[in-house]
């Protein structure tokens, strides 16, 4: 339900990031690219979790509390509202990529 539903998905993006030396092909000759330089490409996995929905929601209060979820008051006042804005939580993006105030 919250890595692989209707409301998450897992997302592979590849990113190329600039130029690196492109390995020699032998007998001194140069790689292509620009000036015998190779773009670097690199893939992250992440997932999209739409968050707020309510089976997701629910979900998220049966890991939290378990065989206690059915009748927890907790858990009946974390789904009673609608929440009235989308939710959206990004998970598995690397610390390097995450940017914006703490």
């Amino acid at each position: 339900m919250i890595s692989n539903s209707p409301w998450a998905h897992e997302v592979t993006i590849s990113i190329t990031d600039g130029y690196v030396p492109a390995v020699s092909g032998g007998g001194g000759r140069r790689g292509g690219g620009l000036n015998g330089m190779s773009p670097s490409t690199s893939t992250m996995r992440f997932v999209v979790l739409w968050e707020s929905a309510h089976p997701v929601r629910q979900a998220l209060a049966r890991v939290k509390y378990g065989v206690e979820a059915a009748t927890s008051p907790d858990v009946k006042v974390l789904l009673e509202p609608e929440e009235p804005n989308y939710i959206i939580l990004v998970t598995g993006l690397p610390a390097a990529t995450a940017r914006g105030d703490a």
